[in-house]
């Protein structure tokens, strides 16, 4: 059998895990599909050693010729063993290196780094392809666990959306295979190292970083290797520092849908209302939205109401006899009914009241915390499939858009409703 065929072959296994049929098969390589359902049959039978690939080591197969030869091999592939060999180290220390492992020494990558360049080294997509898949497939003993750093204090503000996001992000790791556990963010604040080696002994693979509560919000998590073990994705904004690949809501899109809905119900000065670390924490996504959807339909937009604390009812009335907006947004239904309650002496014009945040019973965006937990678990995932660990050099931020809820707005009691 000649290396061609046993590439052939190779390429027979994904077709069929991508869902072709042998008849289909054989018709994308040319040959009988009498052949194709042989070797199928074959590979279910014998596993990996039916298409002649030798494991030389955790990463990458190396095809071998059948030609039995005693000093050369006639293959010219560059493969991860000619490496080690030029670099007088092992299959597995390249395979690391490749990889991505925490545990090289940098001088030491980069010079394999270098030697696999001036070699010419690619790796075989196909059959990189097929080594994934069948780790895939592989039983093991092994379940794999993705942790939760969740913070102990939560303020009730942000329950309705801490809540749904870490029950989507359990249910999906669980979907996926994974254990999952929950791990205290203010211990681990207090003791980082303990933490990182308890995790990686308990077979931690991946860390997940809701929403932090008022206490820990917008507090930095240690800058160190204790990350380097572990796939780390954050979906949240809430904490800033390190900066990991992030999953969070769309609030550009999702604030400029408010601006779009109120627009469509008639309202036609619409005034934002949101804590002013709230605009600096989503990177000015809020702000920003409200502003670009005032300038691409032209409408004379009001200066949005940045707040400190929302008790200073004072503040806001003021701005809201000078500024008399038909209809206010507002970062979640709690603050819109403390608004309200703040406001039932205030004498003006009726004003709606939508919120950003999972409105309740009024209208506004929901921001799908539970899809927001479960695609943060995916991320994760794929990035434990990959080795991808640590900090990333180039973090990215996965960005979900909300779905409006149409219900009638919240309105002030002292006022009349459309």
């Amino acid at each position: 059998m000649q290396c061609s065929r046993k590439a052939d072959y190779a390429k027979m296994v994904l077709f069929r895990a991508d869902g072709l049929t042998p008849s289909q098969i054989a018709q994308k390589l040319n040959c009988s599909s009498k052949r194709v359902s042989r070797w199928l049959a074959r590979f279910r039978k014998k596993g990996i050693k039916s298409l002649g690939i030798a494991f030389t080591d955790e990463n990458e197969p190396e095809i071998e010729s059948t030609r039995k030869t005693t000093k050369h091999k006639t293959s010219s592939r560059i493969t991860m063993r000619r490496i080690a060999e030029k670099a007088n180290v092992s299959t597995m220390t390249v395979s690391r290196v490749f990889n991505n492992h925490p545990h090289v020494r940098s001088q030491l990558r980069v010079r394999i780094l270098k030697i696999a360049k001036e070699a010419g080294y690619r790796p075989d997509p196909e059959l990189s392809k097929l080594m994934l898949h069948l780790r895939k497939q592989k039983e093991s003993r092994f379940q794999g666990i993705i942790c939760s750093l969740e913070a102990q204090q939560w303020g009730a503000e942000d329950d309705d959306y801490f809540r749904p996001l870490v029950t989507g992000a359990k249910e999906q790791a669980e979907a996926l295979g994974f254990g999952w556990q929950t791990s205290s963010l203010e211990e681990f604040l207090n003791n980082p190292k303990h933490f990182s080696r308890m995790w990686y002994n308990r077979g931690v693979e991946g860390i997940l970083l809701p929403p932090a509560s008022y206490q820990t919000r917008d507090q930095a998590l240690p800058l160190h290797s204790y990350w380097d073990r572990f796939s780390v994705v954050a979906a949240t904004y809430s904490i800033p520092y390190p900066t990991f690949h992030r999953v969070v809501p769309n609030h550009f899109k999702n604030i400029n849908l408010v601006c779009q809905k109120l627009t469509e119900q008639g309202y036609q000065r619409i005034g934002l209302v949101i804590p002013e670390s709230l605009d600096q924490r989503g990177h000015h996504h809020f702000s920003g939205g409200f502003a670009a959807f005032h300038l691409s339909t032209s409408k004379a937009m009001i200066p949005p109401f940045l707040y400190d604390k929302i008790g200073d009812a004072s503040k806001l009335r003021r701005w809201l006899e000078l500024k008399k907006p038909d209809a206010l947004i507002v970062s979640s239904g709690k603050i819109a009914q403390n608004i309200i309650q703040q406001l039932k002496s205030f004498k003006s014009a009726r004003t709606a009241i939508a919120a950003i945040a999972l409105p309740g019973k009024g209208a506004g965006i929901d921001e799908l915390p539970k899809e927001i937990g479960a695609k943060s678990i995916e991320l994760i995932a794929s990035m434990i499939v990959h080795r991808n660990t640590g900090l990333p050099t180039h973090p990215t931020v996965l960005m979900i858009e909300g779905i409006w809820n149409n219900k009638p707005a919240i309105l002030s009691p002292s006022f009349r409703e459309r």
